[in-house]
């Protein structure tokens, strides 16, 4: 036992004290590396590699500075097309950039579609196409305020439920206004919860961008301008088309307003007397104040009545309280009618 426990100490002693091998050839492939880096040339500085980087950069700038000159050719000077026949690869690259740029600004300032409604269904004959009525929301047709607690309390125009039930009988209603879109459903959800009212409801995605403002471009709606009415608050919003507008104050809770009421006869009568230009009714009686400015037409031309009809021959027509005489019962004679 003794002898076994003394050879194995001798064998542990025996390796202790043997020097570490993986330790010296890695000091060595250490050593060995260090004189390789030492020594090596790297190759990106070789004349071969510098030439080449230089010629390629050449190429790339030379590359850069023709498409560039053809690119602005094709913008500037529309008969360069025609003339440079020496470049129809490039011709072909500018188009397809040109393209490429307005495809990524139409996205960014246009609407989604270039038909923001469906079209419309072919009416028999004798009919007339059925007009369309684009409303904006805040400011126009109603108000919101928010209140702690509450949140947004809306307040809807004097005449709103009156008028809204009116013109969806006569017209298409459409809502556009510049609200986002989750904050638009929620406001006309209030007023049409049976979607009975409202044709389509479109938010500020619906707009265009036009000098960093938002604006409205109906001719997106695909419908025929002529038979367009828009009611807003701001000439701004619709300068596309102002001959389409008709101009309301902005509403602000005043419970005496009478704008909506005012404006419900004007609106009757383009699509009762078939009216074949609206553009051209609004032009009549203005932007502003139109319905108020259209009621008071009305009445000039009953009042120019009433007075041809007392005049002339209409006054013969008009009879005059007859007199009855009664005869006095003492003396029998009949009362002279007074002078």
């Amino acid at each position: 036992m003794l002898l076994y426990r003394a050879r194995t100490m001798s064998i542990i002693r025996k390796f202790s004290s043997r020097p570490n091998r993986m330790e010296e050839s890695d000091d060595d492939m250490l050593f060995s590396n260090d004189n390789i880096e030492s020594t090596h040339v790297p190759k990106s500085n070789t004349p071969f590699r510098r030439a080449v980087r230089v010629l390629w950069r050449i190429f790339s700038y030379s590359t850069i500075c023709l498409f560039g000159y053809t690119y602005y050719q094709y913008k500037t000077n529309k008969d360069y097309m025609t003339q440079a026949l020496m470049y129809p690869t490039f011709i072909k690259a500018v188009k397809w950039t040109d393209d490429t740029i307005l495809g990524i600004k139409s996205l960014m300032v246009d609407p989604p579609l270039d038909k923001l409604l469906p079209d419309l269904p072919k009416m028999p004959p004798g009919y007339p196409s059925p007009k369309t009525l684009v409303l904006d929301l805040k400011g126009t047709i109603l108000s919101t305020e928010y209140k702690f607690g509450q949140g947004y309390v809306i307040m809807k125009r004097p005449g709103l439920t009156e008028f809204l039930n009116k013109m969806s009988q006569m017209y298409e209603v459409v809502i556009l206004c510049e609200e986002e879109t989750m904050f638009m459903s929620q406001l006309t959800e209030s007023l049409d919860p049976n979607h009975r009212i409202f044709s389509a409801r479109m938010g500020r995605e619906c707009l265009c961008y036009r000098d960093g403002e938002f604006v409205k471009d109906l001719k997106y709606l695909n419908r025929d301008l002529k038979n367009v009415v828009i009611l807003e608050k701001s000439p701004k919003m619709i300068r596309l088309q102002e001959d389409n507008a008709i101009l309301l104050p902005e509403f602000n809770g005043d419970k005496e307003d009478k704008y909506l009421i005012e404006i419900i006869p004007f609106l009757e009568h383009l699509v009762k007397d078939r009216i074949q230009d609206v553009r051209e009714e609004i032009k009549k009686y203005g932007h502003s104040e139109t319905g108020k400015k259209y009621l008071e037409r009305l009445q000039k031309i009953r009042d120019s009545i009433v007075l041809k009809q007392n005049q002339g021959f209409g006054r013969l027509l008009v009879r005059k309280p007859q007199q009855t005489a009664i005869a006095d019962a003492s003396t029998g004679q009949t009362p002279k009618p007074p002078a």
